[in-house]
């Protein structure tokens, strides 16, 4: 169902307060739902065919992180108008072992990977309507594909820096001189005479031999110019998640038709043009080859299937595969020679944000060159899959002469957008295509893939508690817990103080690739501690202490401030807990009440702000005693002893 939007969705301003009181964690099972209101603000006025509006992420994460399933109610799939999205977690292609580089002046550096969330799903009441969202570390990217077949992308505002993001038709994205070039004469006879197919290796279909139905992982190792860096403001972290988002949604497509996870174990951003070794100034053509010389010189040792690298300016790129006699194309996935492709995404154009929907495409189609996929409109698919480009099919005489090009829905290796605007008047709302590979080619693809040698399913999601094992007691107020993780992005750790009967919450929802988390103990005095770690988004995947240990905190924890440097006062008066400071860290926090005997009483959750707040929780129900009040968030610990009189 769709509604109007209102000139103006108001973020809530006043601070939910969540009391709990049961010590034993609740896993819930059941859809997550999130309202728009609640982390996303539609601006007031629609600017040149395209709506703005302000996109708060730790609202959204803090719903998103660790659900399956999720409804978002009142989210704008057009310019004008709200719906309601059900969507479904996907992977993302970085997880905490994910290598994350940049190329300075200064040489090769190591940075942190940003937050990746994937979801994909439909618009209620549209079944054939197409969503894909990617949050990344504070901003929002993604597609949404109607059932009418308008599109629309979804991306930060690069003018500003900040919250704000935009909405915008994908019809009135492209400009005439920005349509998909690939895989041109000169490219395919540079390929005909640089690359030799491996002896043994054939145009393999579906037909002459039964495919596995087994998950396998295609291991892609990334590089971005200088270009696509400054073009993505200069910024290593919107330069990296836009590239990851790319990967993650790109590999949508090859899961959902050849059954094939894409995955980032190294990307590297190049932000010094000097250093760059590519300098191609966005000529997407040049650069795979360009990297396929680079690499064997500099980087033989990274250990992937194959490489993609990234520039900006729009217009297509190159994907190697190895020529074959009767036409086919034979992937190069494996081959540390020749397995490169390389895309040049839309990063700039009329509009002041990213054409992601584009984007997706055209890193989707090089990267099925890679696995050895012809365009559908070759004469190797006898006959060709589509009418968009007749002349290649003409030419080796598998159409007639007098064929003509036809307009045709079009898949992701056709040429199909730019015939379908011709047909209909230049009309860019017509200048897209179906983001599948077609049954036929998905086949020959996945057959291409199971005949490598080095392509294999992908590790199960490992998650191991290093620390506390259960050999040694706890006998101080705090303690690093720590963990090391596969295939996992999003960890949750509690404690138990009774040997496994019941769980208490220590944090939830953190990045695995931290593998450590500074635990501040409540009070209590027992030999049955356990701490166990767990993936946020699976329970099956986790790790518990061997053996029950000793945890002595009987004094209370010392009061220690982290980095906010925020000074609270607890008092008890008339059964009300009050709580009063000046947070400097904007994060949100949460405050929790213990008994001495460690177990939680309370827990509440403060949004973030910078003002002096004064804040009042209901404890009447709380008998007289000493009780231990802490402030927790990602920069800040506070712990004070409060008396109920």
């Amino acid at each position: 169902m769709k509604h109007c939007l209102p000139a103006l969705l108001v973020l809530l301003s006043t601070f939910l307060i969540n009391p709990t009181s049961a010590q034993t964690t609740q896993h819930n099972t059941i859809p997550s739902q999130i309202s728009t209101s609640a982390f996303l603000r539609i601006q007031s006025t629609q600017l040149k065919n395209y709506q703005q509006f302000t996109y708060s992420s730790n609202e959204y994460l803090h719903v998103a992180r660790s659900a399956k399933l999720l409804t978002i109610d009142n989210f704008p799939i057009s310019t004008t108008e709200t719906g309601t999205l059900q969507v479904t977690r996907k992977r993302s292609a970085a997880d905490a072992n994910t290598i994350l580089l940049i190329g300075t002046a200064q040489g090769e550096k190591t940075i942190r990977l940003p937050e990746v969330v994937v979801f994909k799903g439909t618009i209620e009441g549209e079944p054939n309507s197409t969503v894909t969202l990617c949050a990344v570390n504070n901003e929002l990217i993604g597609s949404l594909r109607r059932a009418d077949g308008s599109s629309y992308s979804i991306a930060p505002d690069n003018t500003t820096g900040g919250a704000l993001h935009c909405i915008v038709p994908d019809k009135t994205m492209h400009q005439q001189n920005e349509l998909l070039q690939c895989m041109s004469e000169e490219g395919q006879r540079m390929m005909k005479n640089k690359l030799q197919a491996p002896a043994g290796m054939n145009a393999s279909s579906k037909s002459e031999r039964p495919l596995s139905t087994k998950l396998l992982e295609v291991r892609v190792a990334v590089e971005c110019d200088t270009k696509f860096f400054t073009e993505l403001g200069k910024d290593t972290v919107k330069s990296a998640g836009y590239a990851l988002a790319l990967i993650s949604m790109a590999s949508i497509a090859f899961e959902d038709d050849l059954n094939v996870t894409l995955s980032v174990p190294w990307l590297k951003i190049w932000t010094d043009a000097p250093s760059d070794p590519y300098n191609v100034n966005g000529d997407a053509y040049a650069l795979a080859w360009k990297a396929q010389t680079y690499w064997k010189a500099n980087n033989a040792g990274v250990d992937r299937d194959m490489v993609h690298v990234l520039t900006a300016g729009g217009g297509g790129g190159l994907g190697l595969l190895y020529p074959l006699g009767n036409g086919g194309g034979g992937t190069t996935v494996c081959s540390k020679d020749d397995g490169f492709s390389s895309s040049g995404p839309f990063t700039f154009h009329t509009y002041p944000t990213l054409d992601f929907t584009y984007g997706v495409y055209i890193v989707s189609h090089e990267l099925g060159h890679t696995f050895g996929a012809q365009h559908s409109h070759n004469c190797f698919w006898n006959p060709p899959l589509d009418t968009c480009v007749v002349q290649e099919a003409i030419d080796g005489k598998c159409f007639p002469a007098s064929l003509t090009t036809r307009p045709n829905p079009g898949s992701i290796m056709s040429y199909c957008p730019s015939v379908n605007l011709a047909a209909h008047n230049q009309d860019f709302n017509y200048y897209r295509v179906n983001m599948t590979f077609l049954p036929q080619i998905a086949a020959y693809m996945r057959a291409q893939i199971e005949g490598t040698s080095c392509i294999t399913e992908p590790k199960k999601p490992t998650l191991i508690l290093t620390s506390p094992r259960g050999a040694k007691a706890i006998d101080s107020g705090s303690y690093v817990i720590k963990w090391k993780s596969s295939k996992v992005q999003f960890i949750s750790i509690e404690y138990s103080d009774n040997s496994g009967i019941s769980w208490t919450n220590i944090v939830s929802e953190i990045d695995a690739a931290t593998v450590s988390y500074k635990w501040y103990l409540p009070v209590v005095n027992t030999k049955s501690m356990l701490v166990r770690v767990f993936d946020a988004t699976d329970q099956s995947v986790a790790d518990t202490s061997i053996v029950p240990f000793t945890a002595h905190n009987l004094t209370d924890v010392t009061e220690e401030i982290g980095a906010s440097n925020w000074k609270f006062h607890p008092t008890i008066t008339e059964g009300e807990l009050t709580l009063e400071g000046t947070p400097h860290a904007r994060e949100p926090l949460s405050v929790v009440l213990y008994s001495l005997q460690g177990k939680m009483l309370r827990e509440w959750s403060i949004p973030a702000s910078g003002s002096h707040l004064m804040m009042k929780f209901d404890v009447a129900d709380i008998p007289a005693g000493v009780y231990s009040v802490q402030l927790r968030g990602s920069k800040v610990y506070c712990a004070k002893t409060v008396i109920r009189r």
